[in-house]
């Protein structure tokens, strides 16, 4: 559902789509009308957007630490075998989790590996990534004593359709280890339409069985999250859900309303005709009794709409602390820190999941490489470009005027660095990097004497002090 939500095309949310009472599928009638609903169905997506801010917040540069050799540089330079590189491999990775609030990778290896590193280094055989989304991790299990404690010892995932007897079957391949000896596998072909039955079953024919490599160990599949309870935009589907009904239910008042509707009675039916959008019901009984009940008033409907499109951004972007936007009151800028704090907190908890994540499928790649104590390490940045820079820098003017009137310049030189440190510089034609230049500055701002013009002509942003200059 989730899922659908975030694609948002009619065609794929119209399953969600709720009937009335006169729309009943057990008449021709009722499937007509719902059928004419369905085609007229607009969906205004209030979940994919809000899921791209989060994502592209923390869409962060990765630093991933690899053995100095070429197998690693491949691996790190297409982790898929596809030609994905590590980092466009992670944020998708991260998408999947705030989507679904679960991901998974599978490290694994061409069954047929050639016997010496070097051979299979020449002929390209080494460990890949497969990444699996919620829908596709079926169940799994952990032991829960011993020394494998925290391990997975069961695993059934979902891979891809086959045609068996030409027919089409869902492939399901179940991994199970049992601590000790080799990790063994094994294929079930199950219908298509296959539900998973309330005691947590699935009927299934069993098909081609085997086992991974005496290198590996353990289960190679790492889990990221717990389920759709952890995804970033669950109530946002739900809200979804419910204004596309609305605003299906307003779409409709507006379309009946909006043309003229004739009954008659008695006479040749034949003789009626349809005229543009105005429609015509004819009765054969001359004395029926008409009666008809005004439409509800679509006003109301839109008030609501409105109230749920509100709602719609204060869930998706997580400011729950901010008042209603359509409030003519001020927020305060003690709500926007709380909801600014609150959201960097889930960022560097997601951040903290995702490092361990990557950590844990490099280490079993190291596990097929056969070098299972490789030296793996990964830190990924945490700019996430939620401060508010005007406050910012109005208070690191203040933190500066501070030290200096307290007689502290070493935290006046600090401030400048950190100030420094985010300004973007221009190479020069000696071959002066930019990194060299700001290093540069860094070292004149740590000889700068208090007082002195150096320090007297830069600012807390970095800029020369005019009024400094001019009346020296």
């Amino acid at each position: 559902m989730i899922a659908d939500f975030v694609d948002g095309r009619p065609e794929i949310v119209a399953k969600y789509l709720i009937r009335y009472n006169s729309e009943s599928p057990a008449t021709a009638e009722g499937r007509r009308a719902f059928a004419n609903r369905r085609e007229r169905l607009y969906n205004e997506n209030v979940v994919r957007p809000y899921l791209e801010v989060h994502v592209s917040h923390m869409s962060q540069p990765i630093d991933l630490t690899l053995p100095d050799r070429d197998t690693w540089k491949e691996i790190k330079d297409d982790v898929t075998q596809f030609g994905q590189p590590y980092q466009e491999m992670a944020e998708e990775l991260l998408l999947d989790y705030c989507r679904d609030g679960i991901v998974g990778v599978l490290v694994d290896q061409e069954e047929s590996v050639p016997p010496t590193k070097a051979e299979a280094q020449a002929k390209k055989t080494r460990s890949y990534q497969v990444k699996y989304c919620g829908s596709e991790i079926l169940n799994w299990e952990y032991f829960k004593s011993g020394p494998n404690k925290g391990k997975l010892s069961r695993l059934l995932l979902s891979n891809g359709i086959r045609v068996i007897s030409e027919k089409e079957k869902k492939v399901l391949r179940e991994y199970v280890s049992d601590g000790v000896g080799p990790v063994t596998w094994r294929d079930y072909f199950v219908e298509t339409n296959a539900k998973i039955g309330k005691d947590a079953t699935i009927s299934g024919e069993a098909g081609p069985a085997g086992k991974l490599g005496d290198k590996v160990t353990e289960i190679p599949f790492a889990l990221m999250g717990e389920g759709p309870s952890k995804s970033f935009i669950l109530d946002s589907t739900y809200v979804n859900e419910a204004m596309m009904n609305r605003l299906s239910v307003r779409d409709n008042v507006n379309h009946y309303q909006g043309f003229k509707k004739s009954i008659v009675a008695g006479g040749d039916a034949k003789e009626l005709e349809v005229m543009s959008e105005s429609t015509i019901t004819h009765m054969a009984d001359r004395d029926v009794t008409v009666h008809s009940i005004d439409a509800g008033d679509p006003i109301a409907l839109t008030e609501q709409i409105g109230e749920m499109r509100v709602y719609s951004r204060r869930v998706g972007m997580k400011e729950h602390n901010q008042m209603a936007d359509d409030s003519k009151n001020i927020q305060s800028s003690e709500s926007k820190e709380k909801d600014t704090k609150a959201r960097r907190k889930l960022y560097d908890v997601t951040l903290n999941l995702l490092t361990n994540f990557q950590k844990k499928i490099y280490r079993f790649h190291a596990m097929f490489e056969g070098e299972p104590n490789a030296e793996i390490a990964v830190s990924i940045a945490r700019e996430y470009g939620l401060d508010d820079k005007v406050q910012e820098a109005s208070e690191r003017q203040q933190v500066f005027s501070m030290a200096g009137q307290l007689g502290v310049p070493s935290v006046q030189k600090e401030t400048l660095k950190t100030a420094v440190s985010r300004m973007r510089f221009v190479a020069r034609d000696d071959g002066t990097t930019e990194d060299e230049v700001r290093q540069e500055l860094y070292d004149n701002i740590d000889v700068a004497e208090s007082g002195s013009r150096l320090a007297s002509q830069v600012n807390i942003n970095g800029r020369p002090n005019l009024g400094a200059e001019l009346t020296q």
